[in-house]
């Protein structure tokens, strides 16, 4: 909506509103609130150690560090 005009403002999470940012949009100082953020898989799914594993290894590869600064927190 913010990019066809049809709204003049918006408030959203950070890395959306990263999105869908230009040169003619800016950010406004301050937050409201830190989310926290996560995921889940069914009990017998078999793809939490799958998740586990992928989201520890980019934790300490620096991937979420890189996220947060390009996009936010």
């Amino acid at each position: 909506m913010l990019n066809s005009g049809e709204v003049d403002a918006m408030v959203g999470d950070r890395s959306i509103v990263m999105g869908c940012m230009n040169d003619d949009r800016s950010i406004l100082p301050g937050e409201f609130a830190i989310q926290d953020y996560a995921a889940a898989t069914g009990k017998q799914s078999g793809l939490y150690s799958q998740l586990a594993a992928a989201m520890a290894a980019r934790l300490a590869d620096g991937t979420v560090d890189m996220l947060i600064a390009k996009w936010g927190n």
